[in-house]
């Protein structure tokens, strides 16, 4: 039993190691551990040069989520200090209606599948949830420029969705381009139904949306490893909502969760993220852009200690191996 606290010791080294790298949320300023901004128009707009074509902040129950009525949410996440789920005070788990926006008390939300933080848009009375991409009327490519510089780092997530986007359609790629200091780019295309999704997947066709494409072929699932969906629920419409290719369905809601690796360049700064959407199609592929995370590579101190507790866990194993020879 002497050589009980060394695998200890080594095991809290280990953690302490893995804990040290904390997520940069973009444009949310901290405030008692609480964010308060997130990627709103001014932050975009005061840093950065403006928006060229995307058309500004909107809501997720005026226009993504219009006229649903959304349980079961699979929501997570940090509340606000006065959060308007009660009871909430930390790792909040959201239930019926739960979205995850300030409104909500979800401020900070959790990508339950790999931990990543998100710090929702804040913006006072507004009311508004993300940043929407292009015309719902007019085709043309459109871009949106987040400034970042953050050095080092290992991984972006970005919280991005089609409004629609035909699912697998060639025609509707959409593309993150990666700015560093030194000179270098790194950049990414996203296809409908691979590696990004719309946010309503319908379990049948509207009886009352007459207009083409259907809501079926709209991107309902994403195939790459890359992207995962970080909030999910469930949604009813009214059938004489006819304004919306969803009126009369039921299906699941969802954002998505998209991960990049970019620590090639982890040496240089990363100036800026440009998110173009093709917007080949009247109302496809229109993207809504709710949140983004950085993460940093380890630090040398943390993988030396992480190297040093599992030196000590296996030397703690082979002596009790020996002793009990």
């Amino acid at each position: 039993m002497k050589y009980l606290w060394v695998p200890v010791l080594g095991l809290v080294a280990i953690s302490a190691a893995s804990a040290g790298s904390v997520g940069i949320e973009i444009g949310a300023g901290e405030s008692g551990g609480i964010t308060t901004q997130g990627l709103t128009t001014g932050y975009i707009n005061s840093v950065a040069q403006p928006a060229n074509g995307w058309v500004g902040e909107k809501s997720y129950t005026n226009i993504l989520f219009s006229g649903q009525s959304i349980s079961n949410s699979s929501l997570t996440g940090v509340a606000e200090t006065t959060p308007t789920t009660a009871g909430c005070t930390s790792n909040c788990v959201g239930t019926g209606s739960s979205m995850p926006t300030y409104q909500n008390g979800f401020q900070q939300f959790v990508d339950p599948n790999n931990n990543v933080q998100f710090g929702m848009m804040d913006d006072g009375a507004n009311g508004n949830n993300f940043l929407a991409s292009g015309s719902a009327t007019v085709t043309g490519a459109t871009s949106i420029v987040v400034p970042v510089n953050q050095s080092g780092l290992a991984n972006a997530y970005v919280l991005l969705n089609d409004y629609y986007g035909v699912n697998a359609s060639a025609t509707q790629n959409d593309t993150v381009l990666f700015t560093f200091s030194g000179g270098n780019t790194l950049s990414f295309t996203l296809t409908n139904g691979n590696q990004i999704d719309g946010v309503t997947h319908c379990t049948s066709n509207s009886t009352s949306y007459i207009l083409p494409p259907t809501c079926t072929q709209f991107a309902k699932s994403t195939t790459s490893t890359s992207s995962d969906n970080a909030w999910t629920g469930n949604y009813t419409i009214l059938a004489n909502n006819g304004a919306s290719p969803y009126a009369g369905t039921n299906g699941t809601d969802s954002l998505l969760d998209i991960g990049f690796n970019i620590s090639a360049d982890a040496g240089d700064t990363l100036q800026t993220i440009t998110i173009t959407d093709s917007n080949n199609q009247v109302g496809s592929s229109r993207l809504a852009l709710s949140a983004i995370t950085v993460t940093p590579t380890p630090e040398p101190a943390s993988w030396l200690l992480m190297l040093s507790g599992l030196g000590l866990a296996i030397f703690a194993v082979r002596r009790f191996q020996q002793v009990r020879a």
